[in-house]
């Protein structure tokens, strides 16, 4: 009976953990000045991308729609959704992200 008990509170300690870690939101600041620092980040390691957020409608915040020079760099989805959670600072974080990498692309020599 002890070690039915004993595995009993072992595995109500484990939920309790896994529902308390699902539940506890972003470990991270989310916002814009995070989102510049990352882009300065992966502009320093070669990377060049766009990051696409929003609500219901989902597009790259800062990044000229027409400009030819944005049309073939990659583009990655932050968590967005008009249902998503956070999905307004991950828009921020990508408005940060972006207005350091139009600058970089803008400021790049053509070759």
């Amino acid at each position: 009976m002890e070690f039915i008990r004993h595995r009993m509170s072992l595995f109500l300690a484990f939920a309790w953990l896994a529902v308390g870690s699902a539940c506890a939101g972003p470990t991270r600041v989310i916002s814009k000045e995070t989102g510049a620092a990352q882009a300065r980040e992966d502009l320093a390691a070669g990377k060049v991308k766009v990051l696409e957020g929003g609500g219901i409608a989902i597009f790259a915040p800062g990044v000229p729609a027409k400009d030819p020079r944005f049309s073939k760099l990659p583009r990655e989805h932050v968590p967005c959704g008009c249902t998503t959670p956070h999905a307004a600072e991950w828009f921020d974080y990508a408005r940060g992200y972006n207005e350091v990498v139009v600058d970089f692309v803008v400021r790049k020599p053509a070759r």
